[in-house]
């Protein structure tokens, strides 16, 4: 009989997202197979402490026995590639994409430079830097209404789970919106809100050859899909599998492939699309540790597709073995003849 592998499910952690993290890694460990694997919760404090019951613990000590960690980490500290980096220092393996993947598609304003450069088609947006804001915004948000215009949305340059995102309908709001997002990120990024558009997301598993969900529909409860209609009035509706046209669905599944490749990602992601009614197609971004809560979309797309939550787990970790493998024989050091 083979040893049961441990996994370090890693969760909490110092964004914004930590009580959303705490959910998701709840919902894990829940669905994991107790069969064939052993839990070992890491917990991360908001101030950074690592922690192992109550008892905070180094990192090393915290992965020790680890043999594989699942980072259930939304947003900066987790999803940024800060964590992956050290995975790859301390020789861990991983669930998810790695450092430089990670890193690009929590970026909003480097993943969507991406996507402009493979040619997918996203809805146009500025980048605001706080030390140009507090020099010039009048000069800005005349920039805005030139290039992006009434109503738009303002975001959190590397931030998940719709924190610190508004919906501006006028001048009137513009100025405290960009207000509420400079309190989660230094960069701002300010977007059109496209015009009559459907939410539309799709999972995405796989390493070097990943497949596509089918697609689901968000219709959020309230004007936009925020943190409160995602979490808290429980009203948003999830429509799975979204009703479309196959030749619709067809594209939408193959354009979220192709992100996934672009940005170089592995493991998995949700990509996130907005359609409107003549069926053209926005790619809207891409979260590399999308939410596992029991109403996320992640999960619950492959349950749709016929991978069970239990089982999807188990493909998600065979998969960072997998990469972690393929890995192992790269050369980490280079003769040399230089004299220290």
């Amino acid at each position: 009989m083979s040893k049961k592998l441990t996994v370090g499910i890693v969760f909490g952690g110092r964004s914004g997202e930590h009580e959303i993290s705490i959910i998701s890694a709840r919902s894990v460990m829940e669905a994991t197979d107790k069969s064939i694997y052993n839990i070992k919760p890491i917990y991360i404090e908001k101030k950074g402490n690592w922690t192992i019951g109550k008892k905070h613990v180094e990192v090393s000590n915290a992965l020790k026995d680890v043999d594989i960690a699942f980072p259930v980490l939304h947003g900066p500290y987790g999803e940024d590639g800060t964590i992956q980096g050290l995975f790859e220092m301390e020789g861990v393996p991983y669930v998810g994409a790695g450092v430089a993947s990670s890193a690009v598609a929590m970026d909003k304003q480097l993943s969507k430079d991406i996507f402009r450069s493979h040619e997918f088609t996203v809805a146009d947006y500025i980048i605001i830097q706080k030390h140009e804001w507090d020099r010039s915004r009048q000069k800005i948000i005349r920039g805005i209404e030139q290039i992006i215009g009434y109503p738009n949305f303002v975001k959190p340059a590397n931030l998940g789970s719709s924190v610190g995102i508004s919906k501006v309908m006028g001048r009137n709001e513009i100025e405290e919106a960009i207000e509420q997002a400079f309190l989660y990120d230094s960069k701002v990024l300010v977007e059109e809100a496209v015009k009559d558009a459907r939410e539309i997301e799709v999972s995405v598993l796989g390493n070097e050859v990943p497949q596509a969900s089918v697609c689901g529909e968000i219709i959020p409860s309230r004007d936009f899909y925020s943190y409160e209609a995602k979490y808290v009035d429980d009203k948003s509706e999830l429509i799975i599998p979204a009703k479309l046209s196959v030749e619709t669905s067809n594209k939408i599944r193959e354009t979220a492939i192709a992100a996934y490749k672009a940005v170089g990602i592995s493991g998995m992601a949700r990509i996130d699309f907005l359609v409107q009614k003549d069926n053209k197609i926005f790619l809207s971004e891409v979260n590399t540790i999308p939410g596992f809560t029991k109403i996320s979309m992640y999960p619950k797309l492959w349950e749709a597709t016929g991978l069970p939550y239990p089982k999807l787990i188990d493909k998600l970790i065979k998969l960072g073995l997998e990469r972690y493998n393929s890995r192992r024989h790269l050369k980490a050091d280079f003769p040399s003849k230089i004299i220290i």
